[in-house]
């Protein structure tokens, strides 16, 4: 490995007082004063400075374990985010917080789906970023709240139909249309305690500890529509069952 493109920028602890390496990319210490300050300041932190993302950095960061890779989203414009979020050498990644100017939920999820290990606000104080770069050490995610929750979301709401039977699907489908049990019983030709024991079952597995919640979760996760089965005189009009 070229270890000539790369440059240690502070000197590093005298040996066993780092407990961290920080691999930083380009300026991005200079233009984030909160990292400069966390870095100036934290004496169990040895930083190494790389000019650009080139493919020896894996492996650089690989021999500094534990290590983290900083960069700025910048520097991301001319690489192959997929391919290097996921190079490994030996089957291990490395584990890279991006410093971003402005929070935006879809872009910074986008990163972390892609693989890298944290977003953090340019703005971002010291403290913080000293929490972010220890989180991302000990292989946790970091990114705001904003940012984790519309992840979260997300996540559930491709998930969740997944994790139901198909006769589950059915009855939540039915429910949160606004159908009662005995409703949903009469539309699926079964009885009122199989409802009964699908919704337990439905509950348990979206997490959710009643009729309301899970409607809610329905429409709020664009699953349902808000809408009433049709009745006359107090009688459900279900659909035919077809005769075998």
């Amino acid at each position: 490995m070229a270890l000539s493109r790369v440059s240690v920028l502070p000197e590093p602890p005298e040996h066993g007082t780092a407990r961290l390496t920080v691999v930083t990319v380009g300026d991005t210490v200079r233009d984030t004063p909160g990292l400069s300050k966390h870095l100036a300041t934290d004496p169990s932190t040895s930083t190494v400075r790389c000019p650009a993302i080139t493919g020896e950095i894996v492996s650089l960061c690989h021999q500094l374990t534990p290590c983290v890779l900083v960069a700025d989203v910048s520097f991301l414009a001319n690489i192959n985010l997929a391919k290097f979020a996921i190079a490994t050498d030996s089957g291990r990644s490395v584990r890279t917080l991006i410093v971003v100017d402005e929070e935006d939920p879809k872009f910074c999820q986008s990163l972390l789906r892609t693989g890298f290990a944290g977003v953090i606000q340019r703005s971002a104080s010291s403290a913080v970023f000293g929490r972010a770069l220890e989180a991302v050490a000990q292989g946790e995610l970091w990114a705001s709240r904003k940012t984790t929750s519309a992840l979260i979301r997300d996540f559930l709401s491709d998930a969740s139909p997944k994790w139901l039977t198909a006769r589950e699907r059915e009855v939540f489908g039915l429910l949160a249309k606004g159908y009662k049990n005995r409703e949903i019983a009469s539309a699926l030709f079964v009885s009122h305690e199989t409802i009964r024991w699908h919704l337990r079952g439905i509950y348990s597995k979206l997490g959710v500890p009643d009729r309301k919640r899970a409607i809610e979760y329905a429409l709020a996760y664009g699953m349902a529509a808000p809408m009433k089965p049709n009745v006359v005189e107090g009688v459900v009009k279900a659909p035919q069952r077809a005769c075998s």
